[in-house]
């Protein structure tokens, strides 16, 4: 499954060159006026780009301007941000973090932290002890590493991958998915929509034993039970059951209706379908049929229409029918014709983005 699940690696480095950030962003604040190697510093800050660095004990630092990068090595701080895209290091014991802005990266190496952050799109790791980690904001993504933590989520669609034993990790928004190590509790919930909104239909905590819930991996709720999560060309998933390399899932979008979607791993590419045949169809097509040649005089001024540009990013990309009529799905607007420029912008971070980008600058077109 290590190729299946993606890994936390960024917000675990977060956490793991949280005293190497501190260090950085102290150094790079010499001799500015936001720079204090004292105890009790008071360190405050309205601007948007700011660099705040302290190394003294107690320290207390606010910043409510956008992309601020602030470092704390020193123990007992408490450091607030409100501005978005903060960057957020401390390697001291006991620290206070709060970040309510949207985009926030947070890393913390001491023991005995806690981190709390409000907006969306949140990655915060932490590799000290007994850390306490909340989050309220869409889209979290937590890493954990140290032992006897306490992880708690109310957001929507939050990641939470914890290797510290002994841990406790609560996500009690909707679509979140665990990971944790043998010896650790996690609670989920599960939701029904009923009159056009989400509510709660069911809550249940598990122990990590190694047997029933694996140690390592990933899992979310789905039908009141602790299915195995994974994502599938950037779909999320519960995976109901496996043979070979056949997956029988739920997509987090089919929750409500229980749709099955049937899947087929072959060295890290997959195919989707709504029966196996489907499934095998769309296999056999993504790793045989993706002759490019007919593109490689295209520049990124061609203009292509709608069924071309499909036809042209799966034979490019290897992207298979489902996880295509995926994407085309989530786009506020269809146009009858793109250019492969607007193809290469609307993608960006999508199944295959960058080879299909690379694939007209290998040609060229720079």
């Amino acid at each position: 499954m290590s190729n299946v699940i993606e890994t936390l690696s960024d917000v675990f480095a977060l956490a793991n060159n949280a005293a190497e950030l501190a260090k950085t962003l102290i150094e790079s604040t010499k001799g500015k006026k936001n720079k204090s190697d004292k105890d009790y510093a008071q360190i405050g800050s309205s601007g948007n780009d700011a660099q705040i660095g302290s190394s003294g004990n107690w320290a207390q630092i606010g910043s409510s301007g956008n992309w601020a990068q602030i470092g704390s090595s020193g123990k007992w701080a408490q450091i607030g941000s409100s501005g978005n895209y903060a960057k957020i290091g401390s390697s001291g014991n006991d620290a206070k973090i709060g970040s309510s802005g949207n985009c926030a990266q947070i890393g913390s190496s001491g023991k005995w932290a806690q981190i709390g952050s409000s907006g969306d799109y949140a990655k915060i790791g932490s590799s000290g002890n007994w850390a306490q980690i909340g989050s309220s904001g869409n889209w979290a993504q937590i890493g954990s590493s140290g032992k006897w933590a306490q992880i708690g989520s109310s957001g929507n669609d939050a990641k939470i991958d914890s290797t510290g034993n002994k841990s406790v990790i609560s996500a009690i928004g909707a679509f979140s998915a665990v990971k944790a190590s043998k010896g650790s509790w996690i609670t989920l919930v599960g939701y029904k929509i009923v009159e056009n909104h989400y509510e709660v239909d069911f809550v249940k905590t598990e122990y990590v034993d190694g047997k029933k819930i694996k140690d390592g991996q990933f899992y979310c709720l789905y039908n009141h039970e602790f299915r195995e999560y994974a994502e599938f060309d950037g779909i999320k998933c519960a995976i109901l059951s496996k043979k070979g390399n056949v997956y029988k899932t739920v997509s987090f979008d089919n929750f409500n209706d229980g749709k099955i979607t049937y899947v087929i791993e072959k060295d890290g590419v997959y195919s989707h379908g709504e029966t196996i045949k489907d499934a095998k169809e769309s296999f056999i097509y993504k790793i045989s049929n993706r002759d490019t040649s007919t593109y490689e005089n295209y520049t990124k001024d061609t203009i292509v229409s709608f069924e071309e540009a499909i036809k042209m990013y799966r034979a490019i990309t290897g992207a298979c029918e489902a996880g295509t009529r995926h994407f085309v799905k989530s786009l506020n607007e269809v146009k009858k014709e793109y250019s492969i420029a607007e193809i290469i912008e609307i993608t960006q971070g999508n199944y295959g983005a960058e080879e299909f980008k690379n694939f007209f600058e290998r040609n060229g077109d720079e």
